[in-house]
């Protein structure tokens, strides 16, 4: 059999262990880094996803005020062109009834005076 002792002496054995051991824990920090940039890009990943959603629905929201928006402006002006012709009849009742008026006036005048008359001319 083949002795390996002298090439395996307590220092060079001690040495690999160590040399062991680091490497060991150089690759499991590495992993634990490697680890720790793919649950940073997971995140990251996942603050975008809500994000997105985010702005979609914002921008839905953005779409119905927008379309509100035109349609209380349409009402506005409906209400305004009714408003005024509302006033404009307003108006022509009032000089209707103004010159009806005028003429009940003379109509009253015309009756006080042919009362007159006719009660002096019996």
């Amino acid at each position: 059999m083949f002795n390996c002792e002298p090439f395996l002496s307590q220092e060079t054995v001690g040495f690999e262990m160590l040399l062991f051991v680091h490497l060991l824990f150089v690759c499991l920090f590495m992993s634990l880094f490697v680890y720790c940039l793919f649950m940073l890009l997971f995140v990251d990943c996942l603050f975008m996803y809500v994000n997105i959603c985010r702005f979609s629905e914002l921008q839905q929201l953005y779409v119905r005020a927008v379309k509100d928006l035109s349609d209380t402006k349409n009402k506005v002006e409906e209400l305004t062109a009714s408003n005024q012709l509302i006033r404009d009849e307003y108006d022509a009742l009032h000089l209707a009834y103004g010159s009806m008026e005028k003429l009940l006036r003379k109509l009253q005048v015309t009756i006080f005076f042919m009362t007159r008359f006719i009660q002096i001319n019996r």
